[in-house]
């Protein structure tokens, strides 16, 4: 008989990390597994009228989306084992990538929404796909971002720049913990 370790029961702390402790190691009678789920399309609605970078092809000048072949999503599983330790959430967002900053923004916002609910651990991660928007922001305008920052840097003036759409960065937020929530 193989013993496996005890899982680990997690709480949240003030930087959006998941500290470990222990689950309770003994099966109640009758307890079930649960599951939720929800997706939601991260595909933004004016994605015909604005330019969005494409990520994960390195041009100069910056990749621009022309067109949609399949739509974009985020999904999301909840898990309870019905053992009152709580629900684990995953989530999988189809984007080149999803940065540690992002992902601990998401947890804060949700910070509230866990405790009411029980939630317990919440990860993300992404499809790592070449044809999404660029959530990164290394796939941008670079060249036009590199001059702008360096000038400010040099100068003590003007405004740095991001190369990724703070209002896409936003949208997929809005997406993901709408996905949690529903599942």
């Amino acid at each position: 008989m193989v013993r496996l370790p005890p899982l680990m029961l997690f709480a949240i702390d003030e930087n959006c990390f998941f500290s470990g402790r222990e689950y309770i190691d003994k099966v109640k009678k009758d307890a079930k597994w649960h599951l939720g789920y929800s997706q939601e399309s991260i595909l933004p609605p004016d994605i015909y009228t604005k330019k969005y970078c494409i990520a994960g092809n390195t041009r100069l000048p910056a990749n621009y989306a022309k067109g949609v072949l399949d739509d974009i999503r985020v999904r999301t599983i909840a898990l309870d084992d019905s053992r009152d330790g709580g629900k684990v959430v995953l989530s999988c967002v189809d984007c080149i990538g999803i940065s540690n900053k992002n992902i601990r923004e998401i947890r804060k916002r949700l910070s509230d929404f866990s405790k009411e609910n029980n939630i317990v651990s919440i990860n993300i991660c992404s499809t790592h796909t070449h044809s999404s928007v660029d959530t990164m922001g290394i796939w941008g305008p670079i060249i036009e971002v590199f001059r702008n920052n360096k000038k400010v840097l040099q100068t003590g003036s003007g405004e740095l720049m991001d190369s990724c759409d703070k209002e896409y960065i936003e949208f997929l937020f809005e997406k993901i913990i709408e996905s949690i929530k529903n599942a």
